[in-house]
């Protein structure tokens, strides 16, 4: 209808995407008002959110966290670790977002502080704009709860 949103989200994997690629499909939003959704590096990156205050967090910190290595075959990467070290366990197969729901406020939070959402660029940066996306999602409950009560 005329009121749906379209969206498209994506998390950066540096190794596997590039910024060419990025600012097509930021260009391909723009150009028909679909919401851009980029995480980058990862989109446990907005799982962290719930933890993490990254604006606080040292230089280096940030660093490690947009390189996002791989830290082990097993181990996964340097985000999926950090998620493990936050929620004493991580399975990027099977991330329970229960775990996750009661924080979503204190990730909202923490991703706004990272950057504020944009269409004018790729950032460069650790970057979360789901938070954009999640934030429609409540206003559009809210919405549907006040069609109820009137």
């Amino acid at each position: 209808s005329v009121n749906d949103d379209f969206w498209i989200v994506i998390d950066r994997d540096k190794q596997s995407v590039n910024d060419s690629l990025l600012n097509v499909v930021l260009s391909f939003c723009k150009t028909h008002d679909y919401g851009f959704g980029l995480s980058s590096p990862c989109f446990e990156l907005w799982f962290l959110l719930h933890s993490v205050d990254i604006s606080e967090e040292s230089k280096e910190y940030k660093s490690a966290l947009y390189e996002n290595r791989r830290i082990s075959l097993n181990g996964g990467t340097f985000v999926e670790v950090e998620l493990r070290k936050k929620q004493n366990s991580y399975n990027k197969c099977s991330p329970k977002p229960e775990r996750f729901i009661k924080k979503t406020g204190r990730a909202l939070k923490n991703a706004k502080k990272l950057g504020i959402y944009s269409t004018d660029k790729i950032p460069t940066t650790i970057i979360c704009y789901v938070y954009k996306l999640i934030e429609q999602i409540i206003n559009i409950e809210k919405i549907k709860e006040l069609a109820k009560i009137t």
